[in-house]
């Protein structure tokens, strides 16, 4: 698997899960996805500070590929990623994973995500929120006023999966889905903000299908758009984070 990995300094103000920063994202990235030899990593530092840069560099630049960016925008910063993938010389088979630095992940998050991958033509790890909010309260605008969605229901060794509509901007795919799938996701990113739910209804119109777990396999660190904690075995998303928490 490649991972494409976005790392900005740029971020949105938001309130966030407390000490969720690029930093201690990117740490528990690397725990809990847990890289094999196989694997490798590229991240795009879009938009950083010295500070940040050579903070990556001086921890990072002899295990994983380093770029240093500045474009601007996040749809900008993954048509970047986007570029990198058409560089890459993957095999139709290999697998490929955006992600970025503001979410958090759970234990045994990559075998979770191989789970999934053998359920949909995509992935995601994120049990997204606004999947279960009616339309008139802001959720996903395909759902029904009780905040459901239409969908099926499969069962892998460690998840269920739910065939979805759309996420964000980050799942898993094969390098061939990818490439053949380029201009939809190359369309999606003209302007400064991505047009992700559009990106996903034109994906699912050309038949592709995306799964999401149940329970989650990472959150956003943004509380206004935090996953469900249920079935994680956490009792806060800062404790999944840091391994402690004010809970208790």
């Amino acid at each position: 698997m490649k991972i494409f990995y976005r790392l900005s300094d740029a971020g949105n103000i938001r309130v966030r899960v407390p000490g969720a920063n690029s930093e201690s994202c990117l740490l528990n990235f690397l725990d809990r996805f847990k890289l094999s030899k196989y694997d490798q990593l590229f991240i795009l530092a879009d938009g950083v500070n010295d500070a940040t840069w050579n903070w990556l560099n001086r921890c990072y630049a002899n295990e994983f590929e380093l770029k240093r960016t500045k474009a601007g925008s996040e749809a900008g910063s993954f048509k970047l990623l986007l570029d990198e993938f058409v560089k890459s010389d993957l095999a139709p088979h290999d697998y490929v994973y955006f992600s970025e630095d503001d979410y958090i992940y759970v234990p045994n998050s990559r075998n979770i995500l191989n789970e999934g991958l053998m359920i949909g033509d995509y992935a995601t790890l994120r049990l997204h929120p606004d999947k279960f909010i009616p339309p008139s309260e802001g959720g996903n605008p395909l759902l029904d006023e009780k905040g459901g969605e239409a969908t099926r229901v499969y069962l892998s060794v460690d998840r269920f999966w739910m065939l979805t509509n759309s996420t964000g901007m980050y799942p898993a795919t094969s390098a061939k889905i990818m490439q053949e799938d380029l201009d939809i996701w190359y369309w999606g990113v003209q302007e400064r903000a991505s047009k992700d739910f559009d990106i996903w209804l034109k994906l699912r119109d050309k038949g592709r299908t995306l799964v999401m777990p149940i329970p989650t396999g990472n959150c956003h660190s943004e509380l206004e758009s935090a996953s469900s904690l249920i079935g994680t075995g956490f009792c806060c998303w800062e404790k999944a984070l840091h391994g402690d928490c004010d809970c208790e």
